[in-house]
C-alpha cells in the first residue's frame, strides 16, 4: 500500500520519519511529507501506527498510486 500525510492535520512531530522502512518521508516546512514512489508494500505502515494524531497518515488514493 501507498501512504499519504493529510497535511492539514500534520503536527511536525516527526515520528513518522523515524519508523518508515522506506525512508519515503520527509520532514518540510514543518510538516511531514511521503514521496510516492518510495512509499511500498515492503513499509507495512508501520508510520501510521506512531503518528500520534489519528487518521493523518491514510492509504493513498488511487490516482496517487497510479501517478507514483
Amino acid at each position: 500500500m501507498t501512504y499519504v500525510i493529510v497535511v492539514e492535520q500534520c503536527i511536525g512531530c516527526g515520528s513518522c520519519v523515524h519508523f518508515c522502512k522506506c525512508k519515503a518521508i520527509d520532514y518540510l516546512d514543518e510538516i511531514c511529507v511521503i514521496d510516492p514512489a518510495k512509499c511500498d508494500d515492503s513499509c507495512g505502515g508501520e508510520c501510521a501506527e506512531y503518528c500520534p494524531i489519528d487518521d493523518t497518515i491514510v492509504e493513498a488514493p488511487q490516482e496517487i498510486k497510479q501517478s507514483g
